[in-house]
């Protein structure tokens, strides 16, 4: 994305509050990847401001389903509407944003929530049933699995157990957020998002997804 432009790359793996964190106030660049973040969203850790004004959206690139994700023998009378599991204790990953509507819920104390450091940890606080739904993007979800230390038969007994109820809760797009307290932040993203608009306009994304699909069968 960059580095066919000129830019030199250097890529940090944190639990997802510390990458916020790194991003928000400026030790790190950015922030990947994100999903869109409301207005209305407050920084986690710059006082008075919003995510969105300390951190500046790309464009839009595909992204996957934000889901409820349960074990297949558990019975979750689930009907599309968060008012149907407010009763169930879900895990959260901590300091992402979900959906607008569930993250009222959580905030408002309507849903319980176990609040884990990343994807790996909700399917590990799933198999033990301490909760009954996790929140991910299952694809995600065992994509984290797999490059965990766990062994192949641990991996395979989770990719055989976990579900995504249907409806998902919403089709979530992946962003870029550059820290806005970097000098260049304005040409960072506008170097993303002229690359997003090339590989959008070669098909690439379509082409990887494709691949991908492919290899997963």
């Amino acid at each position: 994305m960059l580095i066919s432009q000129g830019y030199g790359v250097d890529v940090e793996f944190y639990p997802w509050a510390r990458a916020v964190r790194e991003a928000e106030l400026g030790k790190a660049d950015i922030l990947f990847p994100e999903y869109f973040i409301d207005d209305s969203a407050k920084s986690d850790n710059v006082p008075n401001k919003t995510r969105n004004e300390v951190l500046a959206l790309s464009a839009p690139i595909p992204g996957g389903d934000l889901s409820l994700i349960t074990l297949k023998d558990n019975n979750i009378q689930y009907d599309g509407s968060l008012n149907s599991i407010k009763n169930e204790v879900i895990g959260v990953v901590r300091a992402y944003k979900n959906t607008i509507e569930l993250d009222k819920f959580i905030d408002n104390n309507q849903i319980a929530t176990i609040v884990v450091n990343n994807e790996f940890q909700l399917a590990r606080l799933l198999l033990s049933k301490r909760v009954t739904l996790i929140v991910a993007d299952l694809d995600s979800l065992l994509a984290s699995v797999d490059k965990s230390p766990m062994s192949a038969n641990q991996k395979q007994i989770i990719n055989s157990s976990l579900v995504a109820l249907k409806p998902s809760l919403e089709y979530k797009y992946l962003h870029y957020s550059v820290s806005k307290k970097k000098a260049n932040w304005r040409s960072i993203l506008q170097a993303i998002d002229s690359k997003i608009e090339t590989m959008n306009k070669e098909r690439t994304f379509e082409q990887q997804i494709k691949e991908s699909s492919r290899r997963c069968k």
